[in-house]
């Protein structure tokens, strides 16, 4: 075999020296090849073809498809924590909205009496009217028909489901701050020794209502951020055991019993504990009412989201009460 023998034209272009551009022997290529400085001669003369990365105009960009998700998570619905404490009543249709009622302001009584001939007592009773007039939360828009023809309808439907949650929402921040304007103060509680401060307020607030003439049932406590974690933080046992103790509250007086968040730094260093009784929150049948109709004239597709709202309150079943 002769050292000279020269490479196949058609590899002759591939088997090139890279710092001189002469060919090279099969003799020299085997060389090559032994002494492991194969890879960089061979592939000197190669042109590299990157893929890109799908969004910077390389390859990638015209011969594939990205992949859709579709819409991404923003949040679970929102679910009230106020509205569902007090009772409710919806606006009987064809009437103006204006809900009204009457509540007691003197009460008849019975006293003691000494018997036959003497007259038994007697007393008085007195009545006024309560009224609330009732207000609107709403919102429309004008969704591009071509959302809904070409399949994209779903997107219509993510977005009118935020408007629906935002709707929850300011409901109940209205019921929540209409709580709060409503509650009696009860202001100076001590602190107890070993017992969460949300704890002891919310003893006292339980036995306000229960010693109250109209022997209210407390039905929720709506504790002050700033007290609700050091309250998380507490046994249920312990929690408990000091308001069976302090108020008689038993375990099953505590299974009906809510105890939620504020929402608001307003409510910080108190506890509001009420009876479901202190207020009736009206609204439409399932409310927000959706309504939906063509905009023909210019393509589009319109959805209007209605509500309306009033609160009545009965004037006594909440206290607000705050520590020393």
């Amino acid at each position: 075999m002769t050292d000279n023998v020269t490479a196949p034209a058609d590899l002759v272009a591939s088997a090139k020296n890279a710092n001189t551009g002469k060919e090279i022997s099969l003799h020299q290529a085997s060389s090559l090849i032994a002494s492991g400085k194969a890879q960089q001669v061979l592939s000197a003369a190669l042109t590299d073809i990157p893929a890109g990365n799908g969004h910077d105009g390389g390859i990638l960009d015209n011969v594939a498809v990205p992949q859709f998700l579709g819409e991404l998570w923003s949040g679970k619905t929102y679910v009230q924590r106020y509205a569902p404490l007090v009772n409710h009543a919806t606006f009987t249709p064809g009437t103006s909205g204006v809900v009204y009622g009457w509540r007691f302001t003197d009460k008849l009584s019975v006293n003691d009496w000494s018997g036959f001939p003497n007259e038994v007592p007697t007393s008085d009773v007195g009545t006024e009217l309560v009224t609330a007039n009732p207000a609107k939360l709403a919102g429309g828009w004008v969704f591009d028909r071509d959302l809904a023809d070409s399949g994209n309808a779903g997107f219509i439907e993510a977005a009118l489901r935020q408007a629906t949650n935002d709707y929850a929402r300011k409901i109940d921040n209205k019921v929540i701050a209409r709580i709060s304007s409503e509650s009696t103060a009860v202001t100076g509680v001590a602190p107890v020794t070993g017992v969460a401060k949300a704890s002891v307020l919310m003893a006292k607030g339980i036995l306000n209502l229960i010693n109250d003439e109209a022997s209210l049932t407390p039905d929720f406590a709506i504790v002050g951020q700033d007290l609700y974690e050091e309250l998380l933080f507490s046994k249920k046992d312990q929690v408990l055991e000091y308001l069976s103790v302090s108020v008689g509250f038993d375990a099953a007086n505590f299974a009906g019993f809510k105890v939620v968040p504020a929402n608001t730094p307003s409510l910080n260093g108190s506890v509001i504990v009420g009876s479901r009784e202190a207020l009736t929150l009206f609204e439409y049948a399932g409310a927000p009412v959706r309504v939906e109709a063509l905009d023909v004239a210019r393509g589009g597709i319109e959805v209007g989201l209605y509500g309306k709202w009033a609160i009545i309150a009965a004037g006594k079943g909440l206290v607000k009460v705050t520590g020393a």
